[in-house]
């Protein structure tokens, strides 16, 4: 993920990188919408608590994503 280039004036280039990148992002998100559109219709469940989960374990996720990532840069990988 270093290899994004903020000053990069090119839009496709910079879309690219964000969709190759943040496939991660979009689908737990897509996932968890889903589970509480699921739960809301088959229980009558307003969903808050599978959202609280959800965020949870999205940000769970990023965290160690993030730490692995500053391990890797450091050990040179």
């Amino acid at each position: 993920m270093t290899d994004f280039d903020a000053s990069n004036p090119d839009p496709h280039k910079r879309m690219n990188w964000a969709l190759r990148h943040y496939g991660w992002v979009i689908i737990p998100l897509v996932v968890l919408v889903y589970m509480v559109e699921v739960a809301a219709d088959s229980l009558g469940y307003d969903g808050k608590l599978i959202v609280q989960v959800g965020f949870l374990g999205f940000f769970a996720m990023a965290f160690f994503y993030g730490h692995r990532a500053k391990r890797n840069k450091a050990d040179g990988s």
